[in-house]
């Protein structure tokens, strides 16, 4: 029986909330499961793309090929964890059901989809596919937002779901930003020329005011967790959420009104709520009781890439309007926030994944390592391998945006190849080990049933 011991088995499809001592309100772990794993395809995908396009998108980094690829990072990779994740925590922070999983994977699929049909359509430039995509990615994010909206509107929960209740307001707006301006253009015959100001304005409602507060509003409960750290306020993060959600509406009201005096206005309420978040970090890991590890690696130097965004803003605004300077240097911004949900997200998925396959593994009835010992989170993954990944995507996203910043395409398709690489590790480091506790007890099942 390879040393694993049998304590009453049953399917994986009987996933007991209550015997593991779980809120009811927690999904399927199927669900957070399935966003995290399109995230990481996409990841790699993403990767393979830069490889070979890296050279093209340097050169133009307002051209369809790189908005192709951003749109496969921002909406295939970031936002398909962050929804991973909103599904995950949003249901247990509330205390209250989403309102049918079944809305969530019709929406999760549809939104894949139109993600990777917006990605090849800008990169082929099929003027058509970018309507069709664009409905399909819509449909998709009202049918999740819809899920979400039971426990979104639970009141008196905190300031993580009034930021999660403002990051889905920002997401639909997104989606309705991207599809009207992609029929609009689709009616003109214009492909491709794109006003710089409407990109820019369309990446950061994305980049702060979606995924930006979701990140925020989700980490005020998940650092204390992971890190036993104790505050005695908020205010940060509340500065932080509503600091992002002001800053960021004047800010795409001043691009679309091409106002530099608004646009800077807002880039300062910006800048401040973005401090804010990271006095909430620098509080939560002074103050925790636990020893360092790979978590604080990835919050840390994600909040680096932050800091690098800030600067890179800041340098655009200075350089001179219209200059190749500045839109390298904008390309530089985004990628950086890019950078900074993405590493955030992936160092919380070396605790979120292992915590959702862990209470898998226990309703299976596999409680006990193939050495006797407890079953725990550490048993689920090889550390060596993680700290291999962290080195790894953090070199990845350093190559790219130095690339972009210098216009050097081999670094950036350097970089490309990382992140590819970095999107296998990671994903074969958190699957295997699980997999295999299952197969073991598997085989161990029929052996006692022989």
């Amino acid at each position: 029986m390879n040393g694993v011991p049998i304590d009453s088995p049953g399917p994986a499809s009987n996933y007991s909330h209550s015997n593991l001592g779980m809120p009811k309100s927690v999904p399927p772990p199927r669900l957070p499961l399935g966003f995290f794993s399109i995230a990481a395809l996409a990841l790699f995908t993403d990767g393979i793309l830069g490889i070979f396009l890296g050279s093209r998108v340097v050169d133009n980094p307002m051209g369809h090929l790189a908005i192709g690829m951003t749109h496969m990072f921002m909406l295939g990779v970031a936002s398909m964890a962050v929804l991973g994740a909103m599904h995950q925590f949003i249901p247990v922070i509330s205390g209250q059901k989403l309102r049918h999983p079944q809305l969530s994977y019709w929406g999760g699929g549809l939104f894949a989809a139109g993600s990777i049909g917006l990605a090849t359509s800008f990169l082929l430039e099929i003027n058509p596919m970018v309507v069709a995509s664009g409905i399909l990615a819509v449909i998709g994010v009202i049918l999740l937002v819809i899920n979400l909206s039971k426990p979104l509107m639970v009141r008196g929960k905190g300031i993580s779901i009034t930021g999660a209740r403002i990051s889905s307001i920002m997401l639909v707006a997104v989606a309705c930003f991207g599809i009207t301006y992609a029929v609009d253009r689709n009616a003109h015959e214009s492909f491709f020329a794109l006003s710089p100001n409407l990109v820019i304005a369309h990446a950061h409602i994305g980049i702060l005011g979606w995924l930006g507060i979701s990140y925020v509003a989700v980490s005020e409960k998940l650092w204390p967790m992971f890190m036993l750290s104790h505050r005695k306020s908020n205010r940060s993060s509340q500065i932080a959420i509503w600091g992002l959600a002001i800053g960021v509406t004047i800010f795409v009201i001043g691009m679309l009104a091409s106002s530099t005096l608004i646009a800077t206005a807002a880039g300062v309420i910006i800048v401040i709520a973005l401090c804010s978040h990271l006095y909430t970090l620098a509080r939560v890991v002074s103050g925790r009781r636990r020893k360092l590890e790979l978590l604080q690696g990835y919050v840390v130097v994600s909040a680096i890439f932050l800091v690098g965004a800030i600067g890179f803003a800041i340098a655009s605004v200075l350089s001179k309007p219209g200059s190749q300077l500045r839109t390298q240097l904008a390309a530089a911004e985004i990628v950086s926030l890019g950078a900074w949900i993405a590493l955030a997200v992936i160092g919380h998925a070396h605790k979120v994944v292992p915590f959702i396959t862990w209470g898998t593994l226990r309703a299976s009835g596999v409680k006990f390592t193939r050495n006797n010992k407890p079953l725990v989170f550490s048993d689920l993954l090889n550390p060596s391998v993680a700290r291999a990944s962290f080195v790894i995507v953090t070199s990845g996203f350093t190559f790219i945006i130095v690339g972009l910043a210098t216009m050097t395409g081999v670094l950036f398709s350097i970089g490309s190849a990382a992140l590819a690489l970095a999107a296998i590790s990671v994903s074969l480091n958190l699957a295997i080990r699980p997999s295999r506790m299952l197969s073991h007890f598997g085989d161990a099942s029929q052996s006692e049933a022989g």
